[in-house]
């Protein structure tokens, strides 16, 4: 925790909800305190004082507990910080006000008609002392001259699979503060890594020393159209730092009639964390978020700036020196296709330039099938029927066949029946996303009686039927549900000869073993996914069409991560690639048997890794860095 942002959100708060408070009793209902309490204020000097300490403990629990309850995924801006302080606020004052005026009415026969305003008063003046500590401490507001950064901090992933408590923990604004890291990290002989939003269920992000957070790198930036070649299309090239969550980017984009061409289920990760982990959408001509790079700007060691591109890239090298004589350009195809998913092992990313689209809307329609249907239907070729095409299947069988919910989408310019109520789609499954601890409420049910699961499962999927049109990142999106903390494990399977339906059903078998055996159970449903090939060379969809397999499982189900590991080592039989973001235990050996362009990858890291600054947990879990070990004789 900050100290001095803890202390700054207990004095604002203080001042700001007593200053109401006086407001309220001195003003608005000043008539009535001198005609009913002026007696009882009079009687009981204490009343004063007590009601300043009071509101002094309570800035203090506010200021506490606040971080601790933060989700820094849904304050990502304004609205969202002021709306979560709110609520923060408005919770705290029934849990504080309610008993405190009951102290009032019994111990200085406080009337119960002042008991009620101040209660109802009281609600306005903690929301707004909640609203003032969220601002303290966002990371958007109230920013200081000096690169910020803190210490003694715990870092957790969003599920808590991952934890660690790096030395420091930074939150860059600029490129010079990005460059001052790294060059700080290496004259102490340290390692610095930087992270997204912390949505990787994998160790990626892990590290023991430092860590670069990337709030403040959120930024729109100018294009600099006068470095780039002549030839360049520069209507749909648009530059932005690394650390803009996909939320912020496409609202600024559909602000411009500007769009992402894809995007996948959820919108709180930054641009950055899904490309490095190359992360997709559904649509078999639609690559992963990493085919989108046309250019990008990585910090290397000594704090040296690469802008790296494409041989053909869009940067005019000779007013590129001109411009930037202290940075180097790398217009290579080995560069680019290794450091775009390169997972943040080979520097810090400043920015990326996009090539996106104009805007457009999508209609999507769901329906119910079985299994055995959509197999024929996928061998007849119906993913070159919809722009965009996912599945959702129950892996328990209902009256002989596995229940599969189809999702498609097709651009379309028909918008006149667009309506509020088509914005509320799923709003059942949104509501109980939305639910405190829902996922002990979901754990305690699947436990209290494991056998329901599949009708469960098939229940949520018949749920979801509908037809639902409008702007193309709300339809991507799969809304208040994507808030149930979850273990995910993805893996990609070549589409050639429809190879991938051969491990789906291996891996229903699989599933069906866990029940009869062992009494484990999924407890989602399972998500099928198909993306055109890309040209990174450690992407899951690497010189093919690629078929992704998402097995997800609601947080703390009994036996997950044993479940996901022997999907993982059967799967590697139908050369099945781990999502690197998602659960996985890949090695040293299975990696270079699975990315032929491995070693051209690996040299590029050792390159930009001369003196390690950004190895980790990680590149040394899968051999990507080395360690020197003195040997005993």
């Amino acid at each position: 925790m900050n100290g001095k942002k803890f202390l700054l959100a207990i004095v604002g708060a203080f001042i700001l909800m007593l200053l109401l408070s006086a407001l309220f009793n001195l003003v608005i209902i000043k008539d009535f305190v001198q005609s009913h309490l002026a007696d009882s204020i009079a009687r009981d000097k204490f009343i004063m004082p007590l009601i300043v300490i009071a509101y002094l403990i309570l800035a203090f629990f506010m200021a506490y507990l606040y971080p601790y309850i933060e989700d820094e995924d849904r304050t990502d801006n304004a609205r969202g910080i002021i709306g979560q302080g709110l609520k923060f606020g408005v919770i705290m004052a029934f849990l504080w006000v309610l008993p405190f005026n009951l102290i009032l009415h019994g111990g200085f026969k406080f009337p119960g008609l002042a008991l009620f305003f101040d209660t109802g008063w009281a609600v306005v003046e903690q929301g707004i002392g909640g609203v003032v500590i969220a601002l303290v401490y966002s990371r958007k507001f109230f920013k200081g001259k000096e690169l910020e950064y803190t210490t003694r901090e715990t870092w957790k992933n969003y599920s808590d699979t991952q934890i660690s408590q790096p030395m420091r923990q930074y939150w860059p604004d600029s490129l010079a503060e990005i460059i001052e890291v790294v060059k700080f990290a290496e004259k102490h002989e340290l390692q610095v890594r930087a992270v997204g939003s912390g949505h990787s269920w994998s160790d990626v992000a892990v590290t023991t020393d430092f860590l670069v957070l990337p709030q403040k790198l959120n930024k729109v930036l100018p294009l600099e159209e006068s470095l780039l070649k002549d030839n360049v299309d520069t209507s749909t090239l648009f530059r932005v730092e690394s650390g803009i969550t996909l939320r912020e980017l496409n609202e600024i984009l559909e602000s411009k009639d500007l769009a992402l061409p894809n995007l996948g289920g959820y919108d709180g990760q930054t641009i950055v964390g899904v490309i490095s982990t190359s992360t997709h959408g559904s649509g078999i001509e639609f690559g992963p978020f990493d085919q989108s790079v046309e250019s990008l700007e990585l910090v290397g060691e000594g704090g040296k700036v690469y802008r790296i591109e494409p041989a053909n890239g869009i940067t005019n090298p000779s007013e590129y020196k001109k411009a930037h004589p202290d940075r180097e350009l790398k217009q290579d195809d080995d560069w680019i296709n290794s450091v775009v998913m390169s997972m943040g092992c080979m520097g810090i990313f400043y920015s990326v330039i996009l090539r996106i689209v104009p805007k457009f809307y999508l209609k999507e329609v769901r329906t119910m099938s079985t299994w055995s249907k959509v197999k024929e239907d996928l061998k007849g070729g119906v993913l070159k029927k919809h722009d965009h095409y996912e599945l959702y299947l129950s892996p328990y069988k209902d009256n002989g066949d596995y229940p599969c919910l189809i999702t498609e989408r097709n651009r379309t310019t028909d918008i006149h029946n667009l309506t509020k109520a088509q914005k509320n789609r799923n709003v059942v499954s949104g509501i109980l996303a939305s639910l405190p601890y829902i996922n002990r409420i979901l754990n305690f049910i699947f436990n209290l009686d494991p056998k329901i699961t599949p009708e469960i499962i098939k229940s949520s999927l018949e749920g979801q039927v509908d037809d639902y049109t409008d702007i193309s990142y709300n339809v991507f999106l799969v809304g208040k549900p994507s808030r149930i903390t979850a273990y995910s494990q993805e893996i990609g399977f070549p589409m050639k000869d429809h190879a991938y339906i051969k491990a789906i059903d291996r891996l229903l078998e699989m599933v069906h073993v866990n029940e009869a055996i062992g009494e484990l159970y999924h407890t989602a449903s399972i998500t099928i996914r198909f993306v055109k090939a890309s040209k990174a060379y450690l992407s899951m969809m690497h010189g093919y069409d690629t078929c992704m397999v998402e097995i997800i499982t609601v947080k703390n189900t009994q036996g997950a991560f044993e479940m996901m590991e022997r999907y993982e080592n059967e799967m590697y039989k139908y050369s099945g690639r781990p999502h690197w973001g998602q659960v996985h235990s890949l090695t040293f050996d299975i990696i270079q048997k699975l990315y032929p362009k491995f070693d051209t990858w690996l040299k590029i890291y050792n390159e930009l890794n001369k003196k390690g600054t950004f190895a980790s947990p990680f590149t040394k879990r899968v051999g990507f860095s080395k360690e020197t070990v003195a040997g005993v004789s």
